[in-house]
């Protein structure tokens, strides 16, 4: 499946399923057919905005007097993904990144055999060694091929292929004058495949498991303890907590979790060791431990892209200061080309103003599946079916607003005389219309239901509070609250203070353990 979007969006709607569109969808057995695969199916699907019409020329969009002029500015996709699409060789190649120049895989018997110094590891983390790619490099690199094909033995030819980083497919995206694709410009590694879909959190958990259990901290303790946090109805509804990772790992075998349920637990995980640090039980460990905490900062930032609080130069240091403690504390043997890869999201993010990232396509890919295993009936115009009925509920998704991010009231209901009339008198005038509910959309997209616990901008002042219920009086949007007292140390005490905020003072919903009438609040990612 290829998905397409507009980058003027923003990071906030692009994370919304329905603001992004099927581009194509093709059995991989047909895809197979095509001499240049992935990379030429790309190609052909991606001439749709070239031909017959030119969408750097302006579309204009009828009845409406609309012009829409566009051109190709991200190329997104896990490792690969883009691997098949623009046939770089990646992890499997001696230059595994189609970005550097002189960067090889630290395991490679050439940085030992060079005697230039031009080449070094994927380890290095000093950005004035690397020599960046450019899209001139990249087409002098393909013409190199194009060059030598022909002329030097299969064996040969495929060895040159695994220096470079790149197979020569002559019919493939990287090859044609119209695209004129510039890699260099528009590659946007994953982030969430990096770092939480078996990628570098995964890995590092693993590895501190093993730290802490030189300290007699077992998984079977941090099983426990992680039942102790209360999550949000939105994640915990859908069995996305991630508190029972430790549940059924065995010894030696790698963290395994969905991306969801990592980005649930991590700060949850961050919020327990810091726990045990305070108490003394894990000072053996310390490099381990702060680079965790490193770990989770820079997934702090990347969770906030989408708010626009995030900084390219604070992502870029704190990218580093893990990469570096994660060396500090484990050394390279286990360093995976996704380190490297995160080296480049900054530089990324600078370019482009945001990062996407593939949770949206992961939920997207669902409905596409859903029609898909409903058309086999119709086998010779398989594609032709399933785009039509994935358009046809992306349409209906258009009309009903499903996709909208606004703030508002979720499954609304029609609130009783004696709390209509109280609503009006305290928040509106006496002829708006009002209406309640237990569910409400803050700001972003984002979701909270009545009991959970929030934090708020309350009278100007960060304040963490209990939901009670929304409502909805003429156009406002409002969520009927109990206010809790700070203790300090994230801690929080029960009291009879009670009122009404509007949605959009809404900053997060918390996960917090209770203690009788005393939270303690897990600090959210924006929140520190």
């Amino acid at each position: 499946m290829l998905y397409w979007g507009f980058k003027q969006m923003g990071a906030a709607a692009l994370g919304v399923e329905t603001h992004w569109f099927i581009l194509a969808v093709a059995r991989s057995n047909l895809v197979k057919r095509l001499p240049g695969g992935m990379s030429e199916y790309c190609k052909i699907a991606l001439r749709l905005f070239y031909q017959p019409y030119d969408a750097r020329n302006g579309i204009h969009i009828a009845p409406c007097e609309i012009v829409i002029f566009s051109q190709l500015s991200i190329l997104l996709g896990d490792e690969g993904a883009l691997k098949e699409m623009i046939e770089m060789k990646g992890a499997a190649g001696t230059k595994l990144c189609p970005l550097c120049q002189n960067i090889l895989d630290h395991k490679s018997d050439l940085l030992q055999m060079d005697t230039s110094g031009f080449f070094i590891p994927s380890t290095t983390l000093d950005l004035s060694l690397i020599k960046f790619e450019t899209n001139e490099s990249v087409q002098k690199t393909l013409r190199y091929l194009q060059e030598n094909k022909d002329s030097v033995s299969a064996e040969r030819f495929g060895r040159m292929q695994q220096y470079t980083g790149f197979n020569l497919t002559e019919s493939g995206l990287l090859l044609d004058p119209l695209l004129d694709l510039k890699p260099c410009n528009v590659l946007m590694f994953d982030w969430m495949h990096c770092y939480i879909s078996s990628g570098i959190w995964q890995l590092e958990v693993g590895l501190l498991l093993e730290q802490l259990k030189t300290c007699n901290i077992k998984q079977d303790r941090l099983h426990t303890m992680l039942q102790e946090f209360v999550f949000p109805k939105s994640i915990s509804s859908k069995s996305m907590t991630g508190q029972n990772i430790f549940y059924k790992k065995k010894e030696g075998e790698s963290v395994k979790c969905s991306a969801s349920e990592a980005l649930s637990i991590y700060s949850v995980l961050r919020f327990v060791m810091i726990r045990l640090k305070n108490s003394g039980e894990i000072s053996a460990i310390e490099p381990a431990v702060q680079s965790y905490l490193n770990l989770c900062r820079v997934l702090d930032l990347l969770a906030n892209v989408k708010k626009q609080t995030t900084i390219a130069s604070e992502l870029q240091n704190a990218i580093f200061r893990h990469l570096q403690s994660y060396q500090d504390s484990y050394g390279v043997e286990r360093w995976l080309p996704k380190h490297h890869m995160m080296v480049h999201i900054p530089l990324m993010y600078q370019s482009h103003k945001l990062l996407c990232a593939c949770f949206t396509h992961e939920r997207k890919h669902k409905t596409v599946k859903k029609f898909s295993s409903q058309a086999t009936n119709t086998w010779a115009a398989w594609e032709k079916s399933v785009l039509m009925d994935s358009l046809r509920e992306d349409l209906q998704d258009v009309v009903s607003r499903s996709f909208s991010i606004e703030p508002g009231l979720l499954s609304p209901g029609q609130a009783n005389d004696e709390m209509v009339s109280t609503l009006r008198g305290l928040l509106g005038n006496p002829t708006d219309d009002v209406a309640v509910s237990l569910q409400a959309r803050f700001s972003d997209g984002g979701r909270c239901s009545s009991k959970d616990v929030l934090l708020v901008d309350f009278n100007g002042t960060s304040t963490v509070c209990t939901a009670v219920f929304f409502s909805k009086v003429g156009e406002n949007h409002f969520a009927y609250v109990e206010i809790w007292k700070p203790l300090g140390s994230n801690k929080f005490e029960k009291t009879t203070e009670k009122g009404f905020c509007e949605l959009t003072c809404i900053r997060e919903v918390c996960i917090h353990v209770k203690h009788g009438d005393r939270i303690d609040v897990v600090p959210n990612s924006c929140w520190r």
